[in-house]
């Protein structure tokens, strides 16, 4: 046994196993044609010394040993260089060009076992060569092969022929079996080859699957928490924001109006990183789709302008909008998506600018008679941009200069966000930056006109509007009666004070249970229906609601009330039978506008 693994690993030593190259080599070929030559060179040597002892000439032995020898050469030029495409066409050229054809002349030709040597040959090229390489030396054995039949044929006397039929029929055999072996051997050889690999590939692709899996549930978990997250950031927010919202409508202190304007401030800014989080999850989840409508241009600048100016002020930069007076009037766009990416770059410009100013340019190029593209630049004098950072300014979560920067707040997402609604609408976003001396960002997009009227100038249609404490509800409804379900009493609260000069008559319900209780007990023209509570959530109590027996509200509208607010919330809440949505925190004025939407006409006074 000890002799045996000497010998053994001798033999791995020179690269007789082929264990060893299906580990260390991706060229199947490598494996295949080492043992190849080991094969042939070990039937060169008994072939040789019986072609010698049977009386056979000069001519016949020569070839043998010439070929004794390429092998020799081809194996080491294969195991040392590890040259699979050379080696390959060594073999090729001397076999096929050479020797074959030397042994068929010399050597009994068609009459012979020589037939079998040259499909051997033949098959060879197809296995060894790859590439042009192949071809060229396929087409030309064909050639030599043709050209040796038609010496044989028009020139017998060329042919070296054997002594007799017992010799011819030996070898034969002897070729046969030479070539069934070096077959079997290959065919084996190249079985186990691809044995190894095909396991190799089931085990990754398991792996793969595993990884896929663990990527799925990694990425379920994600959106989950993020649902949960956003549910138990904006439920407090909610409240905040809510009751602050009522402190700016009935107080008249300044100094209590004052604290309650940075109060409302500072929640949305709070609410506006939480927005950015959750448009990034969208986004990767392929879940944010651009809703096109007709927009008034000027109107959306306006809110662009009245959204940062505040800001601007307060640091006391300048806030200037300068656009085309020929701008079309009105566009076909998601008109949301192309604020929020203005506000994100205004917003931006005046985090970053100390001194100097903020300017807003608008322009637009004709791109045929029913579209623009709507050019935005975005300048401001601030610290500029280096070349380095330009190439990472718009990935997730990376803020420049963070140094330089560290108090200023942001998460690294409003450009990143930025770029990719800019090109979910098939456009471009561009920064010019000079470090030191200050930025411009400049925004393409294609919008659909619907009205080619000019909109004027900004100065032209911008009214300063006195900013005032004073709330003015927006309808009347005495005679509507509303069930608000949450299971938080202070957004019961909230919703109650939000809604009091509206003359709502308000129920409320702390569960689903207690509203579904409520619902079968009286009648009611809306409710609005919190969704993740415990017990019963709100999808639940919708569900039930629509299948209740002899329910005079079955057909009443329904709005989802939630702070869910993660990639797709809307759309599934309107899936499962919301009649529409709102997040939290609540808004008073679009709160307004959806029970104006949704309850019965003939109920509502409009102020």
């Amino acid at each position: 046994m000890q002799i045996w693994k000497k010998i053994k690993d001798i033999l791995k030593n020179i690269g007789f196993f082929l264990d060893d190259y299906v580990e260390e080599q991706l060229d199947v070929r490598y494996p295949i044609m080492s043992v190849l030559l080991w094969i042939l060179i070990i039937i060169c040597i008994p072939v040789i010394i019986l072609t010698a002892l049977q009386g056979n000439g000069f001519a016949t032995v020569c070839p043998l040993v010439i070929a004794f020898g390429i092998l020799c050469f081809s194996h080491w030029r294969l195991h040392i260089k590890k040259d699979v495409v050379h080696t390959g066409i060594i073999i090729s050229v001397s076999f096929n060009f050479f020797i074959l054809p030397w042994a068929f002349l010399m050597n009994g030709g068609s009459r012979s076992g020589m037939m079998i040597w040259l499909v051997v040959g033949f098959v060879f090229n197809g296995f060894l060569l790859s590439g042009y390489k192949r071809y060229v030396i396929i087409v030309l054995n064909m050639i030599v092969i043709v050209a040796l039949f038609y010496i044989e044929i028009k020139y017998p006397m060329i042919i070296r022929t054997l002594k007799n039929d017992v010799v011819e029929k030996y070898d034969m055999v002897e070729s046969v079996i030479m070539a069934g072996v070096i077959f079997s051997a290959i065919l084996r050889y190249q079985a186990i080859t691809f044995g190894k690999k095909n396991r190799e590939l089931l085990k990754r692709e398991k792996e793969l699957t595993k990884a896929n899996e663990r990527l799925e549930s990694a990425n379920n978990a994600k959106n989950e928490f993020l649902a949960n997250v956003s549910h138990e950031i904006r439920t407090p927010i909610n409240a905040v924001l809510g009751m602050d919202e009522v402190i700016l409508r009935e107080s008249h202190e300044n100094k209590t109006l004052e604290c309650a304007q940075n109060i409302q401030s500072a929640g949305h800014s709070l609410l506006a990183i939480i927005s950015d989080l959750l448009d990034v999850t969208k986004m990767e989840s392929g879940m944010m789709q651009i809703i096109p409508a007709e927009y008034n241009l000027m109107d959306m600048l306006i809110d662009c302008y009245n959204v940062v100016v505040g800001r601007a002020n307060g640091k006391g930069l300048p806030l200037y909008v300068e656009n085309d007076i020929n701008l079309p009037r009105s566009l076909v766009g998601d008109e949301v998506r192309v604020r929020q990416m203005i506000v994100n770059l205004l917003t931006n410009a005046v985090k970053y600018t100390t001194k100097g100013k903020v300017t807003l340019r608008v322009m637009a190029t004709q791109i045929d008679d029913d579209n623009i593209e709507l050019i935005i630049e975005v300048n401001d004098t601030g610290e500029g941009i280096t070349a380095a950072d330009q190439e990472k300014l718009f990935d997730n979560f990376v803020r420049i200069d963070e140094k330089r920067n560290r108090n200023i707040e942001g998460t690294g997402l409003g450009l990143s966000i930025v770029k990719k609604m800019c090109d979910l609408m098939n456009g471009s976003i561009d920064v010019e930056s000079t470090y030191g001396v200050g930025s411009t960002f400049i925004l393409k997009i294609p919008q659909k006109v619907a009205d080619w009227k000019t909109c004027g100038s900004f100065e032209s249609n911008y009214v300063v509007e006195e900013k005032t404490n004073e709330y003015h509800e927006s309808f009347h409804a005495p005679n509507a009666k509303v069930l608000a379900v949450d299971d938080v009493e202070i957004n019961l609260q909230v919703l109650e004070m939000m809604l009091s000069q509206t003359m709502l008559q308000i129920d409320m319900a702390g569960g689903g249970q207690e509203a579904l209780d409520k619902l079968r007990a009286s009648k009611y023209d809306l409710v609005l229906l919190d969704h993740m509570m415990p017990q019963i959530d709100g999808i639940e109590v919708l569900r039930r609601l629509r299948k209740m027996d002899t329910n005079v509200n079955q057909n009443i509208p329904v709005i989802a009330l939630t702070a869910n607010a993660v990639a797709g919330a809307r759309e599934e809440y309107l899936r499962n039978g919301f009649d529409d949505y709102l997040e939290k925190p609540l808004n008073g004025e679009l709160l307004e506008q959806i029970l104006i939407k949704h309850l019965p006409k003939e109920l509502v006074e409009l102020m």
